[in-house]
């Protein structure tokens, strides 16, 4: 399947439980707001960007739907996806498309392992955290290039450059190896397991 829909939810107690602690009724409040707004970003995309991931990676989605739980200034994550709250789309979608090839890639786990010793033997010494971001970086690279043209590179998180954390690396990575060549032995190594 190469669709996905993702119904956005704000849930207070889950905040709460991820922050470990109550928070006031103004935030609460201006937090109700969000589901609304990312629906109606996200409505200009919600086809077009699940199924260029998935023909971008040549990965299929395992769910039909997903619930996107918004976190406030907590940060995102993929699973359960809990995106962080931004007033402005640009950053929203940033963040949201970078999460959902998180859950592509581990959702199709079972048929890459070729992919990933092959990453491992060219960067032997690249934590995992570094490794499990090159091929997010690659897919998200070539999805917006294709969406957005070639300006929409231009969307992507800015690439840390003054310090060198396990996210630089990835991007380094991928700015080195190219994001084409990466999706590239990424398709080619891909298993015919499901």
């Amino acid at each position: 399947m190469d669709t996905l829909n993702i119904e956005f939810r704000y849930v207070r107690i889950y905040l709460e439980q991820l922050l470990g602690k109550k928070i006031d009724e103004r935030l609460d409040a201006e937090l109700r707001k969000y589901p609304e707004i990312y629906s109606s970003y996200w409505s200009k995309y919600s086809v077009k960007i699940p199924k260029k991931l998935s023909e971008i990676s040549g990965l299929a989605w395992k769910e039909a739907s997903v619930a996107c739980y918004l976190v406030g200034k907590h940060r995102s994550f993929s699973d359960p996806l809990s995106i962080t709250t931004y007033e402005k789309e640009g950053p929203f979608l940033d963040t949201l498309t970078h999460e959902l090839i998180h859950r592509l890639v581990y959702q199709n786990q079972e048929r890459l392992p070729g992919f990933w010793n092959w990453l491992k033997q060219k960067h032997p010494d690249a934590t995992q955290l570094t490794l499990n971001h090159v091929p997010v970086f690659a897919v998200q690279k070539a999805l917006y290039i294709d969406v957005f043209g070639e300006n929409g590179a231009e969307l992507q998180r800015i690439k840390p450059v003054s310090i060198k954390d396990d996210y630089s690396l990835a991007w380094e990575i991928v700015d080195k190896e190219s994001y084409v060549e990466i999706i590239k032995m990424m398709k080619n190594s891909q298993s015919e397991q499901a």
